[in-house]
């Protein structure tokens, strides 16, 4: 079993033209080698936010500073006590192409 992380799109609004504002949030994910994978429930989360142009007022996404370190610190760490509780994470869908992908086809 190792530890990753995963990004995925959120919505951040609306540009002016009605256009979607896509961020960026990042979950902790641990993956067994037949390709289950588990999400924490508590670490991670969004590292982009909205900014208006001091121009014009547009808006546009924009990194947090130090939001994305901070998940991958905690991989990089390790995770002890409570964090490996069975509580802390939740079944999410396995790694494409694994042995356990593949198993939910037959």
């Amino acid at each position: 079993m190792h530890l990753t992380t995963m990004s995925f799109l959120i919505p951040h609004g609306h540009d002016e033209d009605g256009g979607l504002l896509a961020g960026e949030a990042v979950r902790v994910v641990a993956e067994a080698d037949d390709g289950r994978r588990w999400a924490h429930v508590e670490l991670g989360g969004v590292v982009t936010a909205v900014e208006y142009d001091d121009e014009d007022g547009a808006p546009r996404v924009v990194p947090i500073p130090g939001a994305r370190a901070r998940v991958e610190a905690a991989v990089a760490a390790g995770l002890a006590g409570p964090e490996l509780a069975p509580e802390a994470w939740e079944a999410i869908e396995p790694r494409y192409g694994s042995k356990a992908y593949a198993a939910r086809w037959v």
